[in-house]
């Protein structure tokens, strides 16, 4: 007799599914961030405000992953999920008072208008990662 392969549950794909759309939502927030302050276009067309605009629809799409994982999921892990959304908020906010001051002590520069990339960065991962491990099997 042959094992069956292990099939991933639902929490497992449903968790799986939110850090892709999280990362594909970022990847585009990167993205049209960059030609925003890179394309060399004229301030005056209606191409540069579409390109400026864009990267909008995509900060936009971060809050509607999360809305659509917190659909999919039951009562214990919305509650699990908002606890990690919770968290994450707490690191960005100390991150963003720390920032100044890291800025003095070592002459760090951010690129102009990309706080918002980094910022969906740090948010994306630290969530995935609370979620997973709020997710993961517990020993014993």
């Amino acid at each position: 007799m042959t094992a069956q392969p292990q099939r991933m549950g639902h929490d497992a794909r449903t968790n799986l599914r939110y850090i892709a759309e999280m990362l594909g939502a970022t990847l585009l927030l990167a993205a049209t961030t960059i030609a925003a302050h890179r394309l060399p276009l004229d301030p005056r067309t209606t191409l540069y405000i579409t390109v400026q605009l864009i990267p909008v629809l995509a900060v936009w799409l971060l809050p509607l992953v999360m809305y659509r994982h917190y659909r999919r999921i039951d009562e214990l892990q919305r509650l699990q999920f908002l606890q990690a959304i919770a968290i994450t908020a707490g690191v960005m906010v100390g991150a963003a008072w720390s920032w100044p001051s890291l800025q003095r002590a070592f002459q760090l520069q951010m690129q102009p208008g990309m706080w918002e990339v980094y910022s969906a960065i740090v948010f994306s991962v630290v969530t995935a990662l609370v979620n997973l491990r709020h997710a993961a099997p517990r020993a014993g």
